[in-house]
């Protein structure tokens, strides 16, 4: 899915709940053995190194060390996040919070593997947690395998896939897309775009696999309505230009390519673009 899944958030319900219970059955009187700074310290991101402070002052804080392992996560820092998880395991024992962190954290390291172990464990702690759900069916299209089928049907029957209804009927396209079953990948995306308009990436995953199938007209339209629906949507021109390179059409892409780099500076594949046709160096 090209909008991509969602950085780890702050499950700060589940983590309050778990952390009353925590308290509840804690010695208060009880001394709480922390290990001492480290030399990596000095590596830490100053908000990194704010909250690690926070948990050393407040070692039992379940939502204290959970901001850490976040803001190491954001920092890149995952070999640290995942020592920080498994501090946290010890605190508040095998729950969703500490298999969806590991599941993230394991999926940065591009552990896809252990990913979905740590998803799938994380599901049978907390049967409605519906990232979990979405960060297992993002990996197992990626892989093509039929369990992310199999997890959308069950979010849909059991009222899970509420606030997410399109995003997973698109998932649904884009492993049909990699299975070649393009008919159907095709009446997803358009059934995403038309029950929201606005919904940018069905334009995307529609167009480019009319490009993959080599039906560059048919894609051109595709993101001409998207730049009509979103007039600055520079992944709309981009694919415009590329498919319009594709049939040969090299002075009316690079206007395209032009427009995709003016909107977006970053735009990477466009600059790339532009480079190859000789526009700049």
């Amino acid at each position: 899915m090209n909008s991509g899944i969602p950085s780890l958030k702050a499950f700060t319900v589940l983590l309050a709940a778990i952390s009353m219970s925590f308290y509840a059955c804690n010695n208060a009187d009880k001394p709480v053995k922390e290990d001492s700074p480290k030399s990596v310290a000095n590596q830490f991101s100053a908000a990194a190194d704010s909250l690690k402070k926070l948990v050393l002052v407040n070692p039992d804080s379940a939502t204290y060390r959970q901001q850490l392992i976040q803001q190491l996560e954001q920092d890149n820092m995952i070999d640290e996040a995942l020592k920080e998880n498994d501090s946290l395991y010890k605190k508040i024992g095998d729950n969703a919070v500490i298999w969806l962190n590991k599941g993230s954290l394991l999926e940065a390291k591009k552990d896809t593997a252990g990913a979905i172990d740590a998803y799938e464990k994380t599901i049978v702690r907390q049967k409605n947690l519906q990232e979990a759900y979405i960060r297992l069916i993002n990996l197992y299209t990626e892989q093509k395998n039929n369990r992310a089928l199999q997890l959308i049907d069950y979010m849909f029957r059991n009222e899970l896939a509420f606030g997410v209804e399109t995003d997973l009927i698109m998932f649904r396209g884009i492993y049909y897309g990699k299975i070649k079953d393009y008919n159907k990948a095709l009446t997803c995306f358009d059934q995403c775009i038309n029950d929201k308009y606005t919904f940018m990436d069905a334009y995307i995953e529609k167009g480019a696999l009319l490009y993959e199938m080599k039906k560059y007209k048919e894609s051109i339209a595709v993101f001409e309505k998207a730049t009509t629906v979103k007039n600055s949507f520079a992944d709309g021109y981009y694919w415009i230009a590329k498919n319009q390179e594709a049939l040969n059409n090299s002075k009316e892409a690079i206007d395209n390519y032009k427009r995709a780099l003016a909107l977006d500076q970053e735009f990477t594949e466009a600059r790339e673009a532009l480079k190859r046709l000789g526009v700049i160096k």
